[in-house]
């Protein structure tokens, strides 16, 4: 009898816990690449992908693989995957994750439209669970929203609270990009310069180093036409 319980619970194990710890140990191990080195976490999310049975965990990898292209301006190869995801057989928390990058990868591409048509399709499962789970992916679609269509005061406060709370360098590098956006918006010009200045600094291998490049040549230009 005995043995019989060892041999389950060695069943469960190997069954069950293993590939949840498994799991656990490879999220949290490219959760750290994209924030550090974003070209090896593309290429070990692609490595995970090619040997990933669960279907389940493998849709998860496709959707972070899919917000790592688009943090590196692939926004083509990022829809594709994303496209390639069946939304049938999603949680209702990775459909929130799935929605939500998409609408980010359209606002990065300046598909503005599109990803206000696709907000707008699906903003009752995404309005739901602001203030819930997937705050970073929520918070982050709403701050571009606010930008492109709703209110600007709405927008900055969101892109603060961003700032703030998260400090990988892409959250704050696109944050301080969209501050200073703000703030030229609002004709405060020195506090523009200081937000995309902070925005450089955090964007190395990030696809918003060149239209940040591109903005503080303009703005130097300017200032250099006023003296």
């Amino acid at each position: 009898m005995i043995i019989i319980i060892y041999l389950v619970l060695f069943f469960i194990i190997v069954k069950y816990v293993l590939p949840i710890m498994g799991c656990f140990i490879k999220t949290k191990q490219l959760t750290n690449l994209l924030r550090k080195d974003l070209n090896q976490f593309l290429q070990t999310i692609e490595k995970y992908i090619r040997k990933e049975t669960d279907s389940t965990y493998k849709n998860y990898l496709l959707m972070y693989k899919a917000e790592g292209l688009s943090r590196n301006g692939q926004w083509k190869e990022a829809i594709s995957l994303l496209n390639s995801i069946n939304t049938r057989s999603l949680s209702k928390d990775l459909k929130i994750i799935l929605y939500s990058v998409w609408i980010s990868v359209l606002f990065y591409s300046e598909k503005i439209k599109a990803a206000k048509i696709f907000y707008e399709n699906n903003y009752d499962i995404l309005s739901n669970e602001i203030g819930k789970k997937n705050q970073l992916y929520l918070e982050r679609v709403l701050a571009l929203q606010e930008f492109y269509f709703g209110s600007i005061k709405k927008s900055e406060e969101i892109f603060m609270k961003i700032l703030k709370k998260h400090k990988g360098c892409f959250e704050q590098a696109i944050s301080s990009y969209y501050l200073g956006l703000i703030y030229l918006k609002l004709r405060k010009e020195d506090k523009s310069l200081l937000y995309l200045e902070n925005a450089k600094r955090n964007s190395d291998n990030y696809f918003i180093g060149e239209k940040i490049d591109l903005l503080l040549t303009k703005n130097n230009n300017k200032s250099k036409g006023n003296t």
